[in-house]
């Protein structure tokens, strides 16, 4: 199996492979042996029909996974020939050639990779920072208005409301005796002097 690596740009990658009909053939023999022995056949005994016929009436099946183990380790020998590891690809590679003759591959697959930033002096671009202080004043304020603005209003008894109580309208507004849209609520509230 021969394999080549071309760094297309910065973000890309090919990665091309032959795989010659004799590789082919031991590779999928191997895969044969290993994921054949435990199937039954008709007038044979589980893992006792002959290999040969296995091979026969499990061929397509056979090549699928014989092809697939080649793409998946022509794919991790890539990364590794270019020196990355699967943590920097983006998405899965997308095949620009895959050609299939007389149990020969010839494919090329397309890697796209994360950028590589180089970090240089960036001291200089810093902004100039002041630093601010706070007084417990200005912190107990602060927690004061959070604190108001998560409370519930009680209602009230009074008749008159002051500054800075809440209530609760309906209203309607007009521009010469016409209704606008967006001039009207229920149930609004409202603080007075706001």
């Amino acid at each position: 199996m021969n394999i080549e690596i071309e760094r297309v740009n910065i973000a890309n990658a090919l990665i091309k492979a032959v795989v010659s009909q004799e590789d082919f053939t031991k590779k999928l023999d191997e895969i044969a042996k290993k994921d054949l022995k435990n199937y039954r056949v008709d007038g044979f005994r589980k893992g006792k029909a002959p290999l040969k016929m296995l091979k026969k009436k499990f061929d397509k099946e056979l090549r699928e996974s014989t092809e697939q183990s080649f793409v998946s380790s022509i794919y991790e020998d890539g990364l590794k020939q270019i020196g990355i590891t699967r943590e920097d690809v983006i998405g899965d590679p997308s095949f620009e050639k895959l050609d299939k003759d007389n149990d020969a591959l010839d494919l090329e697959m397309k890697v796209s990779l994360k950028p590589l930033f180089k970090l240089e002096d960036f001291s200089a671009s810093l902004p100039a920072v002041k630093e601010q202080t706070t007084t417990a004043k200005e912190v107990d304020e602060r927690i004061a208005t959070i604190a108001l603005s998560q409370t519930t209003p009680e209602k009230s008894d009074k008749e008159v409301a002051e500054d800075k109580d809440f209530v609760q309208l309906d209203f309607t507004g007009y521009i010469d005796d016409v209704k606008f849209d967006g001039g009207e609520a229920k149930d609004y509230v409202l603080e007075l002097g706001s």
